[in-house]
């Protein structure tokens, strides 16, 4: 006897309809996920019923996020976004809990993967920095030779179980010192921002790690080549990154581990791994190269006080008429001398400003003229008068 497949009208019913969601649901079911994220107070542990969520999406990093929906979370504290393309972009879950701003990390949805469940932590706030320590501070110094550019990378470890948040009127923030002669702060995140005391950052800090990034420069004449950095806050690690990597420098409570190779570009590298408690410092003292300029400066100097010598002796010799009424130069009071000092070291600066380019030529001849001849009349009417 022959037997047929489905000859029976229930038989050929379910045929139908698995042939029929099998032709129009397939793409459905490979490209389309679900994010199904849990809100907890990660102080107290409880899930938080009725919390706001939303759902971010972006394809890379160079583009702006796009809100896909806006939820409240059920009893449980969870809330599933659904039908979620799985084309290779990345969510991001985030909520807000007393003010302060919480995120997940990037989430993919992509075939095989499209069921995706996150929990995402919010904790209670606090005022109180005593949880607060620097897991880590990276130092990255560009040396040139009259300026040094610093970017500080530190990782700010919050051992507790509530957000660092102060309120208002018991404090703004976390305060981080600045070098001596530090200028030009450029905050790399937001937060940052420079106060009487250094440099402020306001943003909450929660329970793990958070990365505050700025950058400064130092004059190293200001500092006499010496760049100290006093720690805020017990540090674990320090890491000092000097570039070129062929500076000699001598440093305190760091050590010399050689030349590191970062990407393209290799650095000298100081550490310390043990790490320093609060109020200790680190120091590094670079080589003294802008002692050939003071000595040019002098030597400078000291033409002009010979140029201004040989031009007195040639304009009395210019004028032969007033030779019976003119006297050899003498000695300067003190008072004079002291008026005849400040203005050989007017004419030195002026030479500097020129040379550095801060000055065009016709506005630096005419200004110099003008001091010199300060100088000369100075020096002859002293001369006159005696």
């Amino acid at each position: 006897m022959t037997r047929h497949l489905f000859i029976s009208p229930s038989g050929l019913f379910v045929f139908y309809i698995l042939s029929f969601l099998f032709v129009c649901f397939p793409v459905q079911a490979q490209n389309n996920g679900r994010i199904t994220v849990t809100i907890a107070n990660g102080t107290t542990g409880e899930t938080l019923t009725g919390q706001p969520v939303s759902l971010l999406r972006h394809r890379n990093e160079s583009e702006e996020a796009q809100v896909v929906e806006q939820a409240l979370t059920n009893r449980a504290g969870r809330y599933v976004f659904s039908n979620l393309p799985a084309d290779g972009a990345h969510y991001v879950v985030e909520t807000r809990y007393i003010e302060v701003p919480y995120t997940t990390g990037h989430i993919n949805i992509e075939p095989g993967t499209a069921q995706q469940d996150v929990q995402l932590n919010v904790y209670d706030i606090t005022a109180e920095d005593t949880n607060l320590m620097l897991s880590a501070v990276h130092l990255v110094i560009e040396v040139s030779p009259n300026v040094l550019d610093v970017t500080e990378i530190l990782v700010v470890r919050n051992s507790g179980t509530r957000s660092y948040f102060p309120t208002p009127g018991v404090g703004e923030g976390m305060i981080l010192s600045l070098p001596a002669g530090a200028f030009q702060l450029q905050p790399l995140v937001e937060g940052v921002q420079r106060t009487a005391q250094g440099v402020l950052y306001s943003n909450p800090i929660p329970p793990g790690d958070s990365q505050i990034v700025y950058r400064y420069n130092v004059e190293r004449a200001s500092v006499d080549n010496l760049l100290s950095r006093k720690m805020d806050y017990n540090a674990s690690r320090i890491q000092v990154l000097i570039s070129p990597s062929s500076e000699t420098v001598m440093a305190s409570n760091l050590t010399n581990e050689g030349v590191q190779q970062i990407g393209d570009k290799s650095y000298l590298l100081l550490s310390n791994s043990v790490g320093l408690q609060q109020g200790m410092s680190i120091s590094v003292e670079f080589p003294s190269i802008l002692a050939w300029q003071d000595v040019m400066k002098w030597g400078i100097l000291g033409v002009v006080v010979l140029m201004i010598i040989v031009g007195v002796i040639i304009g009395i010799r210019t004028h032969p008429e007033e030779e019976e009424q003119e006297k050899p130069l003498r000695a300067l009071s003190s008072k004079d001398a002291q008026q005849f000092d400040s203005i050989i070291h007017s004419i030195a600066d002026l030479d500097d400003q020129y040379e550095a380019g801060d000055l065009d030529e016709k506005t630096y001849r005419r200004q110099r003229k003008k001091l010199q001849n300060k100088a000369i009349h100075l020096r002859i009417s002293e001369a006159r008068d005696e």
